[in-house]
């Protein structure tokens, strides 16, 4: 009876380790699905649409407080005709939530109110289902590749973490016996300690370029994360 406790901790310290991965790796395949591929097939989606003189009723830039500062988005509401029959929309475009990820959204404000100024604004409509429209077809790069790296820490960090049972470190003796290392609490400990200093880090680092455009040179103070993150993970 006492001979099997070991192998019980052992599948039981195996469960937690699948659960506790699995609480990295889902949220991150999350983002990526319903973030950037999302994205990229809404672009692909609307490949054949096509565009028609629309008039703007509104549009403004809507700022969020939250915990980490301020994340802001873009509301508009306008109209169109197709076929001689007069639509009315709100889809602005591809993102449906808020962030502070470059300045976009005041230049897209921007952009609108000079277009709607000059008589020029064309909006996106499918020709399949003429309700179905857009303002922009714009892809923010700089966000896609933020969030794919964000949930591919995310994921990959979770698969580790459900792998690292299989993944001890073993080596053989003289006899060719294999041993097996106990020491991988600590290195998994230190891996979680880099991943959360770097990927904490992210937001301000990649906001690092267009806040020194601005003047913000402490912004680089952020650096001392990722760094830090560098060296618990080395």
């Amino acid at each position: 009876m006492s001979g099997n406790t070991p192998e019980k901790e052992k599948k039981k310290s195996g469960i937690v380790l699948i659960l506790f991965g699995a609480a990295f790796l889902l949220p991150g395949l999350g983002i990526m699905v319903f973030g950037p591929l999302d994205t990229l097939y809404q672009h692909v989606r609307s490949s054949d649409w096509v565009q028609v003189p629309a008039t703007l009723e509104s549009v403004s830039l809507n700022s969020h407080r939250g915990d980490d500062g301020y994340t802001y988005s873009v509301s508009a509401s306008y109209r169109y005709r197709v076929n001689g029959r007069s639509y009315t929309n709100t889809r602005v475009g591809y993102d449906t939530g808020s962030d502070n990820i470059g300045d976009y959204h005041d230049d897209l404000v921007w952009r609108l109110e000079r277009a709607r100024d000059a008589g020029t604004l064309r909006v996106w409509v499918n020709p399949d289902d003429p309700t179905d429209s857009q303002l922009v077809r714009d892809l923010r790069w700089n966000k896609i590749g933020f969030m794919l790296l964000f949930g591919f820490i995310f994921a990959v960090v979770g698969l580790a973490i459900m792998l690292s049972p299989r993944l001890t470190n073993r080596k053989k003796t003289a006899s060719g016996e294999l041993i097996y290392s106990n020491e991988k609490s600590s290195f998994w400990l230190w891996a979680f300690m880099a991943f959360m200093f770097i990927g904490i880090s992210l937001p301000p680092t990649l906001a690092i370029p267009s806040e020194i455009g601005k003047g913000n040179w402490p912004i680089l103070a952020a650096l001392l994360f990722p760094l830090a993150g560098s060296w618990m993970g080395y």
